[in-house]
C-alpha cells in the first residue's frame, strides 16, 4: 500500500488532478488506526519550518540528481528565482498545487530510510507518523530521519516540540 498520501494523482481524462486532502486525511486517520492497532506505539516526526526552509539550491541539488526534463527543470529554478526577487516570503510558496508535489518529493529519502529499517509509517506532507513496537527505539530512529532528509543540500531539521511519541490518548 502507498504510504505517502499526499499529492496522489487521480487520472480524469482529459487531464491529471490531485487527490483531494480531505480523502487522504481520512485514509490516514483509517490506516493509522490499524497500525496502531498492530504494533502498539505512534510516534511522530515534523519537519520545522518545512516550506520556507526549502531553498532554490535545495531543489537544484535533490531534483538535479534525477531525470528531469532539463528545459522544464531549468523554468522551474527560473520561476523561483523570479519570485523570490519579488517576495519576501523564503522557500516554496505554501497552498501552490506545485509546492506541495515538489516537497513531497524532497522526502523520499526519509521514505527510503523508513522502508529499508521496516518501520510501518505513513506520511501526509513533512508529517511522518511512524508505528513501532516499543517507544525506545524512536530516539535513534529519529536520529536517522533527520540525517537522511536533512543531508546537504536541504539542511531540514526536526520540529523538536512535534517529534515525539504521542500518549495513547491523543
Amino acid at each position: 500500500a502507498d504510504v505517502v498520501l499526499s499529492c496522489r494523482l487521480h487520472k480524469r481524462p482529459p487531464r491529471w488532478e490531485l487527490q483531494r486532502y480531505q480523502e487522504a486525511i481520512e485514509e490516514r486517520r483509517q490506516r493509522a488506526s490499524e497500525l496502531l492497532d498492530r504494533h502498539g506505539v505512534m510516534a511522530m516526526i515534523d519537519i520545522r519550518e518545512y516550506f520556507p526552509s526549502i531553498s532554490r539550491g535545495a531543489l537544484e541539488g535533490v531534483l538535479g540528481r534525477l531525470s528531469v526534463h532539463r528545459p522544464s527543470f531549468a523554468a522551474l529554478l527560473d520561476w523561483l528565482a523570479r519570485l523570490h526577487a519579488i517576495s519576501v516570503v523564503p522557500g516554496l510558496p505554501i497552498g501552490a498545487e506545485g509546492s506541495e508535489i515538489l516537497g513531497n518529493g524532497l522526502l523520499v529519502p526519509g521514505d527510503h530510510l523508513l522502508a529499508r529499517l521496516g518501520i510501518p509509517f505513513i506520511r501526509y506532507m513533512d508529517d511522518t507518523w511512524l508505528f513501532l513496537s516499543d517507544e525506545g527505539s524512536f530516539a535513534s530512529i529519529l536520529n536517522e530521519y533527520v540525517r537522511a532528509v536533512g543531508s546537504a543540500p536541504l539542511r531540514l531539521g526536526c520540529h523538536s516540540e512535534k517529534c515525539r511519541v504521542l500518549d495513547p490518548v491523543e
